[in-house]
């Protein structure tokens, strides 16, 4: 039996206000973080390959072109339409539901600011429960500092 569905009201840097509908967890909601993190998992994992070796280019790892291809290929896989479909599913902006193909016609900036929120509201608990965001913020400053993997595992 499916419950009510939740929302959340916000509003954008334009003015307007926007609804979105929360996510089922079931039914949607791990779905779609599985996908993203279909997306994200590669991109951690070739940059922490990246780190194994100290070959520098301007001060950035050799792979950061070869990452970009890797976000680039499960962004194609992850089929990014669908996922935006999936979470602004009725979405409303100054109460009417949109049509959101015509709706972000040459609006990216507004549909950038909206899907920020939509992914937060839906997964901020996932990615930064378990000790997830503490592990990411890990390797992120070690990208930033240049330290490899060896180094850190040295510490």
């Amino acid at each position: 039996m499916l419950g009510q569905p939740k929302f959340k009201d916000f509003q954008i840097s334009s003015g307007k206000n926007v609804r979105i509908v929360l996510l089922p967890a079931i039914t949607k909601g791990i779905p779609v973080a599985r996908r993203l993190l279909n997306i994200i998992a590669p991109t951690v994992g070739g940059t922490l390959d990246g780190l194994k070796h100290d070959d520098f280019i301007h001060g950035a790892p050799k792979t950061f072109s070869d990452l970009s291809l890797v976000v680039c290929q499960q962004l194609e896989k992850a089929e990014v339409g669908n996922l935006i479909f999936t979470l602004l599913e009725n979405m409303e902006v100054d109460g009417k539901t949109v049509n959101l193909d015509d709706y972000f016609m040459a609006n990216y900036g507004e549909m950038i600011e909206i899907l920020e929120v939509a992914l937060k509201e839906n997964f901020e608990s996932f990615f930064t429960g378990n000790g997830m965001k503490q592990r990411f913020l890990k390797v992120v400053g070690m990208i930033q500092s240049g330290q490899t993997v060896e180094q850190s595992s040295d510490e």
